[in-house]
This record gives C-alpha cells, sequence and structure tokens, in this order.
C-alpha cells in the first residue's frame, strides 16, 4: 500500500469517528430571543389621543347632564366658539339671576362661558387636522369686531335635556354671521351640520336639568331688570372685543386669531 493511500484510510477512518461522535452527543440548542424595537415617536403621537378606557355617561357626576352624543371611539365631538373671559361682575349676575330662579329649579353656572357659531358634531380622527386647517384659512381673513349684550333669553338645547339663561347679542350681530357662513362651508365640505339658518347668538350664563322655558319665560322682565341695575355703572362689561375664534375638538383646543 503506498503512503497516500495509507493517509486516505486514516483520514477517512477519522472523519467517520467524528461523525459517530457527533451522531451520539445531542445538540444544544440555543433558545431563539425574540427582539423588541422601539415605536418611533410619530407613531406614539398618532395614537395618544385615543384612550383604551370605555367611557361611562354617568349624569349624577356631573349635574344630571346628558351626553348630546353616544361616545364611540374615534368619534370627536366638535364646535367652535368665540370665548369669553370671566368676570366678578358675571359672576355677580351669575348669582342674582340663580337666586331669582331657584323656585322653578335648581341651576348652576355655566363652566365656560361662550359664543357658540356652530351646533356640536362628531367627526373622525382623521379630519381633525384638514378640518381645523381649512376654518383657520378662512377665519384668519376676517376683521376683529365688538359685540354687545343687550337683552335676556332662554334657550334649550336640541335634546331638550338643559334649559339656559343666557344674555343676547345686539351690536355685533351680522360680523358674527359673517364667522357662521365661513366656518358653515367647512362643516359642509364634511357633510357635517351647519349652524341654524337664523341664530340667536347669545352667552348662556347658568342652566339646569330638563326643558323649562316656558316658566322661565314669566321671570325674563325681572331678570333684564335685575341685569340692567347691575351692569349700569359699568357699561364697560356689557362689551366684549372679538379677536379669536377657538376650535374645540375631543380634549385638543385650537385658536384662530381674526386680523386687525
Amino acid at each position: 500500500m503506498s503512503g497516500s493511500n495509507a493517509l486516505s484510510l486514516i483520514g477517512d477512518a477519522y472523519n467517520s469517528d467524528e461523525e459517530e461522535n457527533s451522531d451520539s452527543v445531542p445538540k444544544q440548542e440555543i433558545p431563539h430571543k425574540t427582539l423588541k424595537l422601539p415605536v418611533p415617536e410619530s407613531l406614539k403621537k398618532l395614537f395618544c389621543d385615543f384612550s383604551e378606557e370605555e367611557v361611562l355617561d354617568m349624569p349624577e357626576l356631573h349635574g344630571g347632564r346628558i351626553r348630546s352624543f353616544p361616545h364611540e371611539r374615534g368619534n370627536w365631538a366638535t364646535c367652535i366658539f368665540i370665548p369669553y373671559k370671566r368676570s366678578s361682575l358675571l359672576s355677580q349676575v351669575c348669582d342674582s339671576f340663580i337666586r331669582t330662579c331657584d323656585s322653578i329649579s335648581k341651576f348652576s353656572e355655566c363652566d365656560e362661558f361662550h359664543l357658540s357659531l356652530s351646533r356640536t358634531v362628531i367627526i373622525r380622527h382623521h379630519w381633525i387636522e384638514p378640518l381645523v386647517r381649512d376654518i383657520e384659512s378662512k377665519i384668519k381673513s376676517l376683521e376683529r369686531f365688538p359685540v354687545d349684550f343687550n337683552d335676556i333669553g332662554v334657550y334649550v338645547n336640541d335634546e331638550k335635556t338643559r334649559t339656559f339663561i343666557a344674555l343676547k347679542v345686539g351690536v355685533g350681530y351680522q360680523q358674527l354671521m359673517n364667522c357662521v357662513t365661513a366656518i358653515d362651508q367647512c362643516l359642509s365640505e364634511f357633510r357635517l351640520p351647519t349652524y341654524y339658518e337664523d341664530p340667536s347668538f347669545h352667552l348662556s350664563l347658568i342652566w339646569c336639568v330638563g326643558d323649562k322655558k316656558e316658566e322661565l319665560t314669566n321671570l325674563l322682565p325681572v331678570l333684564k331688570s335685575q341685569y340692567h341695575s347691575l351692569v349700569e355703572e359699568n357699561l364697560q362689561s356689557q362689551f366684549i372685543y372679538v379677536n379669536r375664534v377657538c376650535c374645540k375638538t375631543g380634549n385638543r383646543l385650537f385658536s384662530f386669531e381674526l386680523k386687525w
């Protein structure tokens, strides 16, 4: 046997033993680890407005108020309005009205004062940005203007679940209509309900549960007298100067400046 053949046989025998040993010893499996990649901040922000908790309608926790719309995930209650800063004089007016109306129903001061420029409408989350852009583009072309309140009115919401006593607008009505016309154009593009055809612009001060319009109408002369006696020494308090319009959608608030 030649030397080369001998070396070949030895090599074959060595390889054969190695294969047998490898078959007899079980291979240890390396556990597979799943790597969790971090979620990009842009995606977190996209879904940060959604709550995983179910929202329950509990009127007893909100003074008897009932939702106008049932809560549905992805639906955003939206309204456009002019904010009104609370003042000590207006709080006095509210206190006086509440005492006068106490015999009819239990009244509460409104949480926020504002002039509505739209109904409360429901939009989808992905409509927010385009709708807000449209409203801003329309509002910023309108000029600032004064508004005064010269009367008292009683209002009931569309669902007949709440009644409001409010200050009615005198000066500034046409400018408010210009705002509504611009906003209605934006809402129509999304096939959303527009504002009332012949609106009575007002600043709601106090409210009660239920439809109490008929009973409260009889008290209007007394309420008007109280209002005028409280503001006669500060006539400037009857005016506001409108310089911005706000849009509230869910828990987000947008503000649009009117031009000078």
